[in-house]
């Protein structure tokens, strides 16, 4: 199926490990819920923290989350269990290409598909969110990803499949040139088919991630110097592959102390110089500062404001700041 504008919409929550991005990918699909909205969320980090954050047992299954409106669903995705589901609906046709395309015997191929390969998170993962997302019928799927180079090894899944597709096309030539030879007119058969089903697949997820209309990235980032040039790299990477960076935001910015503390205007200066690196680093990008909670009380009745392109305001907050210290 040819992704299309009704598709559900693919926003992407990505960062340094601790940045807090399950916490701010969360507090997003909790607010498309609260509009009324039917979401998906989905954790691909293999070590998940979803279930914790949303204080609900959570599993490979879709588990719907209490909420006042709309319809929230939840996923810790499974990479083995999805790669298990994947290959036992077309097993007896990667058997026929593996015997026409190589020397292994079926006992030696039958080892090579229960094998848990190295990258199958990324391999299914991308695959398992669409499927996902077609059985929950959901308008926006909210994507909470693993630290950094396995998120960015989970973009470029799409053009993997296609080699894949390529290779196993490769493997089925001969076995083409033989039907042909004896049959005369070549007709595609089983294996023919599930080549093109994952090259196309391939092709639809790369036409999806694409499209800033059905895709973005939010990056996740601390106020500090040494995450700023990773997330240089990372951004550099996504715009690399067309992939729309819809927001940045940088979390845990510190707050005005309730007393005077040399450490606290020492550790607000740094996030102040950091901010105005930012700002000057990603100049055409949103720009969200979100405060630091030192407990679980509720939220400052005045939060700090989303900003655009801009590093100015975050600056005269924390220049406030400073001045209390």
């Amino acid at each position: 199926m040819s992704p299309s504008k009704a598709s559900p919409r693919y926003l992407f929550f990505g960062g340094k490990g601790g940045v807090g991005k399950t916490t701010c990918a969360v507090a997003a699909a909790k607010k498309a819920a609260a509009s009324g909205r039917r979401v998906l969320i989905v954790s691909t980090d293999p070590a998940h923290s979803l279930g914790d954050a949303l204080e609900t047992r959570l599993s490979a299954r879709l588990t719907k989350v209490k909420t006042k409106r709309g319809s929230l669903y939840a996923v810790e995705l499974d990479a083995d269990k999805a790669l298990e589901r994947w290959i036992a609906k077309r097993k007896r046709t990667l058997q026929a290409i593996a015997e026409h395309g190589t020397y292994l015997d079926a006992d030696d191929i039958e080892k090579l598909l229960r094998l848990s390969l190295p990258g199958v998170d990324e391999i299914v993962g991308l695959v398992e969110l669409r499927r996902l997302a077609s059985v929950a019928k959901c308008d926006e799927v909210i994507v909470d990803t693993a630290p950094t180079g396995h998120t960015l090894r989970l973009l470029t899944m799409p053009e993997t499949l296609r080699r894949f597709a390529g290779v196993f096309d490769d493997m089925q030539a001969k076995d083409r040139f033989l039907r042909q030879s004896l049959g005369g007119r070549l007709q595609p058969d089983a294996s023919d088919e599930l080549i093109e089903e994952i090259d196309s697949e391939g092709r639809e997820l790369t036409e999806i991630l694409t499209d800033p209309e059905l895709a973005a990235f939010t990056w996740v980032m601390l106020p500090e110097m040494v995450v700023l040039e990773e997330t240089k790299d990372a951004i550099a990477a996504l715009a690399a592959q067309r992939i729309t960076i819809g927001e940045i935001v940088v979390n845990r910015v510190a707050q005005k102390p309730k007393q005077p503390c040399a450490a606290c205007r020492r550790r607000i200066a740094g996030q102040r110089i950091a901010i105005r690196a930012i700002g000057a680093a990603f100049p055409k990008v949103a720009i969200r500062v979100e405060p630091e909670f030192l407990d679980e009380g509720p939220p400052l009745k005045k939060p700090i404001p989303k900003l655009v392109s801009s590093a100015a305001a975050p600056l005269e907050v924390l220049a406030r700041a400073d001045a209390d210290c």
